[in-house]
C-alpha cells in the first residue's frame, strides 16, 4: 500500500510531514547564548557537548568518509546515507542519525560542511524534545553537528549556500524563505513568495536565489538579499520540487506529477518558458544535485513510500540512465548532495 497523501496541495509522507495548516514553531527554552565557533559561525552552546560520535555502520571508526561521497536523506529512517561516487548500485558506507529526525534537503558548503533541513524533532536521537525545527551543520568527516539554525525555521524542506555563505532555507511548514548572513545564526531575511509554499531553493552563478512553490506550481526569482520576486511562468506539468543549475545557466527542476506516471526532471534555457529536455525516469523526484563534473546528475526518487525509491544518476546532459542507487536510505530517497 502506498503511503502517500496530499496535504495542502503538497504530496508528503503521511504521519512524517505535516500539514502546513497544522505546523506550530516549538519553542527552544533554557539554551544558553551562541558562543564562537572557530569556522566564525555561532553554536548553540552546550546542545550536543554529550551526543557520542554515531557512525554506523563503520563499527569503532569515528569519522565518516569525506571524498567522493554522495549524501542521500532517507525520510522513512530518520538519517543520512554515505555511499561511493562513481560506483553501480554501492551499499552504503556510513551514515548520520545524531541531530536528525526525518531529513529532507541537503547542501555543501565550499568548506564541504553538510547542512541537512529537518522537517520533524519528534525523536532526535539524543536530543530532548521541544527544540524547534532545526538545521544542523556538520563538518566534513564527523557524524556529529557542529552548530544548528533554529530561527524563524518552521519544518524546513531545502537548504541552499551561497558562495560568500549566506544560508537560505525554504521551510513548508509556513511556505517561508529565511536567509541567514555568512557566520550567523539570526536570519536577515524571512519572507513569504508571492504566491505558493516555499519547498526548494537553488543559486544560480550570480547568486540569485531560486524558489519553488508548491500549491502555485511556480519557481520565483529573487536578487540578492531582495524579498521581491518575480515569477518566472516556467510550463510545468506538476509540482516543482528541487533545482539545480549546470554549467550552461540552465535550470534543471525535478517535476513531480506523482501518484501518476510521468514525473520529469525539466531543463530550462535561460530566460525560456518551455523546457528544452526532459529526463524522464523516476516516479516522485524531490531533490537533485550534480557531481563536481556537472556531467552527473543525481536524482532522489522517493517511489511510493515503501522503500520502493532509488537515487538515479543520469548522465548530463544526454539524460541516460548510468545506475539507480537502491540500499539503504536510498530506497526512501528526499534529499541528495555530493561531496567532491
Amino acid at each position: 500500500m502506498r503511503v502517500y497523501s496530499r496535504l495542502t496541495g503538497h504530496l508528503v509522507l503521511r504521519d512524517r510531514l505535516c500539514a502546513a495548516c497544522t505546523l506550530s514553531l516549538l519553542i527552544l527554552a533554557g539554551c544558553a547564548g551562541p558562543e564562537s565557533h572557530p569556522s566564525g559561525a555561532p553554536i548553540v552552546s552546550n546542545a550536543y557537548a554529550s551526543l557520542p560520535d554515531t557512525v554506523a555502520p563503520l563499527g569503532p571508526r569515528r569519522t565518516l568518509p569525506s571524498r567522493n561521497v554522495l549524501y542521500v536523506s532517507d525520510v522513512l529512517d530518520s538519517r543520512v546515507d554515505l555511499y561511493p561516487l562513481n560506483t553501480i548500485d554501492p551499499q552504503p558506507i556510513g551514515e548520520i542519525v545524531q541531530g536528525i529526525d526525518t531529513p529532507t534537503g541537503l547542501a555543501v558548503d565550499s568548506a564541504h560542511n553538510l547542512y541537512v533541513a529537518d522537517n520533524e524533532t519528534r525523536t532526535v536521537t539524543g536530543i530532548a524534545k521541544g527544540l524547534p525545527n532545526p538545521l544542523p551543520v556538520y563538518p566534513r568527516g564527523s557524524g556529529l553537528p557542529s552548530f544548528m539554525y533554529f530561527e524563524d525555521l518552521h519544518h524546513p524542506t531545502d537548504v541552499a549556500v551561497g558562495g560568500d555563505g549566506t544560508v537560505y532555507v525554504a521551510s513548508f511548514g509556513d511556505g517561508y524563505v529565511t536567509e541567514f548572513p555568512n557566520g550567523s545564526l539570526t536570519p536577515s531575511l524571512h519572507f513569504r513568495p508571492p504566491s505558493g509554499s516555499a519547498f526548494a531553493v537553488a543559486l544560480d552563478a550570480q547568486n540569485n536565489l531560486y524558489v519553488a512553490c508548491t500549491t502555485s506550481n511556480a519557481v520565483f526569482k529573487f536578487p540578492p538579499g531582495s524579498s521581491q520576486g518575480t515569477n518566472l511562468g516556467l510550463a510545468l506539468a506538476g509540482e516543482p520540487h528541487g533545482m539545480t543549475f549546470d554549467d550552461s545557466g540552465n535550470l534543471l527542476v525535478a517535476v513531480s506529477v506523482a501518484p501518476n506516471t510521468g514525473s520529469v526532471v525539466d531543463v530550462f534555457p535561460p530566460g525560456h518558458t518551455m523546457p528544452s529536455k526532459a529526463i524522464a525516469g523516476t516516479f516522485q523526484p524531490f531533490m537533485i544535485d550534480f557531481d563536481k563534473t556537472r556531467r552527473h546528475l543525481y536524482v532522489a526518487d522517493f517511489g511510493s513510500g515503501n522503500h520502493d525509491g532509488g537515487v538515479f544518476e543520469f548522465a548530463y546532459p544526454s539524460g541516460r540512465v548510468v545506475t539507480e542507487y537502491t540500499h539503504g536510505g536510498a530506497s526512501a530517497a528526499y534529499g541528495v548532495a555530493t561531496n567532491p
